[in-house]
């Protein structure tokens, strides 16, 4: 990088817990930290933010992590082809980032979704329905 810095907002909810694999997690919230990074990287006052929150959708108790940045507009064309994994806006291929991410919401049950911000910016939404109840965990693998 060019050395500039990033303002990175946390939000998160007290208290969270859903069984699921660490590493897992982690890859998905990298991903998305790392694709913001890129989003911001042009922009003169680079904003990330990273929130957390217990949702409940069809009765089913569930995380959404949701990573929002103030990166340039993208146009309709760029905004489609976000969730195209090989297809990616950028010379390092990060949709298959998404890809990945993608499937390990889905794998727990939920999905990936994207929402542009009405001026600019982007925010990318990862639902996970886990087990939300301490004690009766799965494992948290995927079978293929």
């Amino acid at each position: 990088g060019s050395g500039s810095s990033i303002d990175l907002e946390l939000d998160l909810e007290p208290g969270l817990k859903l069984t699921a694999d660490r590493l897992e997690i982690e890859v998905i919230v990298i991903n998305l930290v790392k694709n913001a990074a890129q989003a911001v990287s042009k922009v003169p006052k680079p904003r990330i933010s990273l929130q957390t929150r217990l949702v409940e959708i069809n009765s089913r108790k569930g995380v959404r992590i949701a990573v929002t940045d103030n990166g340039s507009k993208l146009s309709q064309e760029e905004f489609q082809r976000l969730l195209q994994p090989f297809n990616s806006t950028r010379a390092d291929g990060l949709g298959l980032g998404i890809a990945i991410v993608q499937r390990l919401a889905e794998s727990y049950g939920g999905r990936i979704c994207f929402v542009q911000l009405p001026d600019a910016g982007l925010c990318c939404e990862v639902f996970l329905f886990g087990d939300m109840e301490e004690g009766k965990a799965n494992d948290g693998k995927v079978s293929e």
